[in-house]
C-alpha cells in the first residue's frame, strides 16, 4: 500500500507543477473559465458556449452565416434580421465588447433582459445583457460592461438595420 501512495503522491505533485491539478482543472471549467480582468465578449463566449469558434470561423470565412439575428428587450423581441451583411457586422461588433470579469456581481437581475440571439436554423448563440451596462450568461452571475454606450449604439443600430431589413424583404 504504501508503493501506491507514493506514486499518488508523486502523481497529485506532477499535475500540480504542471498546472492541471483538481483545482485548476475546476477553475478552467467554471466562470470565468481561468479567465481574468476585462476580455472580449468572443474571448468569454469561446470558453462558454462549445460551438462558439465553429459559429464564429463560419462567420468570418463566410460559409456559414446564421439564417437570423433577433433582439430580445423590454420584455419582448423588437425585431429580426436576415441579411447576411448586416448579421455579420453586428456579430463582429457584439464579439468585441468587453466585460470586466474582476469585477462579477452575485446576484440576479429581475426583469430586464436583453439579448442578441443569433440563429444558424440548428442552434441558437446569444449575447445576453442584464441590462446595458451588465453582461448577463447564467441566472446570478453578471459582469460590468466596460462601455455600456457601446451596447445601447449596437441596439439602435439593430433597429435600423432591422427596418431597412424590412424594407428590402
Amino acid at each position: 500500500m504504501a508503493l501506491w501512495s507514493y506514486i499518488r503522491a508523486l502523481q497529485d505533485e506532477i499535475m500540480n507543477e504542471r498546472g492541471d491539478g483538481p483545482a485548476n482543472m475546476a477553475e478552467q471549467h467554471i466562470p470565468p473559465f481561468g479567465l481574468s480582468g476585462t476580455v472580449t465578449m468572443a474571448e468569454y463566449m469561446h470558453e462558454c458556449y462549445s460551438s462558439f469558434d465553429k459559429f464564429d470561423q463560419g462567420i468570418q470565412t463566410g460559409t456559414s452565416i446564421p439564417e437570423s439575428v433577433s433582439l430580445y428587450a423590454e420584455r419582448a423581441t423588437q425585431g429580426t434580421i436576415t441579411d447576411e451583411a448586416a448579421i455579420v457586422e453586428l456579430w463582429n461588433a457584439l464579439s468585441e465588447v468587453r466585460i470586466d470579469l474582476e469585477h462579477r456581481q452575485n446576484f440576479s437581475y429581475e426583469g430586464r433582459y436583453i439579448s442578441f440571439s443569433f440563429d444558424s436554423g440548428k442552434e441558437l448563440i446569444p449575447f445576453p445583457f442584464s441590462t446595458v451596462e451588465l453582461a448577463k450568461f447564467d441566472d446570478d452571475e453578471v459582469y460590468p460592461v466596460e462601455n455600456p454606450d457601446e451596447v445601447e449604439r449596437l441596439m439602435a443600430r439593430f433597429l435600423e438595420l432591422c427596418e431597412a431589413d424590412e424594407a428590402a424583404g
